[in-house]
């Protein structure tokens, strides 16, 4: 039975080379020898794909085409040296360590994405010295791995990622014991550090949605606040009003709620919600409250407060609307300390005090 052959074209598309590549490397050093079908057709004995590819990459790495075509095995399937599995091993991206012991632990082997950090560990490394810190339960714990049953474990040692400097955990593999070989054991685990730094921005993330989310809520809360004001407002008359006034003292929890009208330059107190708010003196706001200004939100300390009739020791949130050319209403809630409110509850905050304001009869 003939061995199974692809055609030119095929040929090369499985091996990444071109017809012409093909031809030059046959007129050149014999090689790839293909057959030749009805009408002179090339076709490529499917078993020489493999050996085109390793001549190509040994090439591609700098080996002479000549050398390369030379120096072409044809290893039984299933068959891989062990300098196939090193490169292999050294090309992973996480930390590959091969620990000898179990005393002393020694660093046999560190892989590529290791060797490559300045303070990684190195070939010859005793573990008691570059990390004199590692010891009691889990530096038992590895050197009993080497003595169990066990052949794969999680394990503790110094973490290779930072320096050696601190604790991390890996896969332990027990290596299958060869003769004239010291007893040896593979830790294989992505790099601690980077790890830890993925949980933290995981970590970040979770919090920056915990946030927003909560955010939304207030803003839903606010904005539920700012429709009912506004039912509330519809009724006319002290009633709207007054209801208006509960939904935005109850939404902040204020001690009470009060609406001040400024006339022709003149303030005075309209309505205290639940009476806590005493009229303002003859006097009238202090220096520093201009009432007829208040348009949006503004937070008076319980000092300024006071001046304006706020219940003892309580500060002032206040926002306001004008009524016409000459008056203007104003919305204060009493409250022991400012509120914490986001932007967009600010302004929805204002959007329900300007309703209560224009509803002032």
């Amino acid at each position: 039975m003939s061995a199974p052959t692809l055609s030119a074209s095929e040929f090369a598309i499985v091996t990444g080379m071109t017809r012409d590549r093909l031809r030059t490397w046959e007129r050149r050093f014999g090689w790839p020898s293909p057959e030749r079908a009805g009408g002179g057709a090339r076709r490529y004995r499917t078993e020489d794909a493999a050996r085109v590819v390793a001549v190509r990459r040994l090439h591609e790495i700098g080996v002479p085409l000549d050398h390369a075509i030379e120096q072409r095995s044809d290893p039984p399937t299933g068959s891989v040296g062990a300098s196939t599995w090193r490169n292999l091993v050294d090309e992973l991206p996480f930390g590959v360590v091969l620990l000898s012991g179990p005393v002393p632990l020694t660093v046999e082997f560190a892989n590529g994405v290791l060797r490559a950090r300045p303070d990684g560990p190195r070939a010859g490394d005793l573990l008691d010295d570059v990390a004199p810190w590692f010891g009691g339960d889990d530096a038992a714990e590895l050197r009993d791995f080497f003595t169990s049953d066990a052949r794969v474990a999680r394990v503790t040692h110094p973490d290779w990622a930072a320096g050696l400097a601190r604790p991390a955990q890996s896969l332990a593999v027990q290596v299958r014991q060869i003769a004239r070989s010291r007893p040896l054991v593979a830790l294989i685990g992505m790099d601690a550090g980077g790890a830890r730094r993925s949980e933290a921005a995981r970590a970040a993330l979770r919090h920056e949605r915990g946030r927003l989310h909560d955010q939304d809520d207030v803003q839903r809360l606010w904005a539920t606040a700012t429709r009912d004001v506004a039912v509330a407002t519809a009724t006319p008359g002290m009633r709207g009003l007054r209801a208006g006034l509960h939904v935005l003292r109850r939404r902040l929890d204020a001690l009470d709620a009060a609406v001040y009208v400024v006339d022709e330059g003149v303030a005075g107190l309209v309505t205290s919600l639940r009476g806590r708010f005493a009229q303002i003196g003859e006097d009238g706001p202090p220096d520093d409250v201009q009432l007829g200004a208040v348009s949006r939100c503004v937070w008076l300390p319980p000092q300024s407060a006071a001046g304006l009739g706020a219940p003892d020791g309580a500060g002032l949130l206040l926002a306001g609307a004008p009524r016409g050319a000459r008056s203007h209403a104003v919305i204060g809630l009493a409250m022991e300390t400012a509120p914490e409110l986001t932007p967009s509850g600010r302004e929805l905050f204002e959007a329900g005090a300007h309703l209560v304001a224009r509803a002032v009869p």
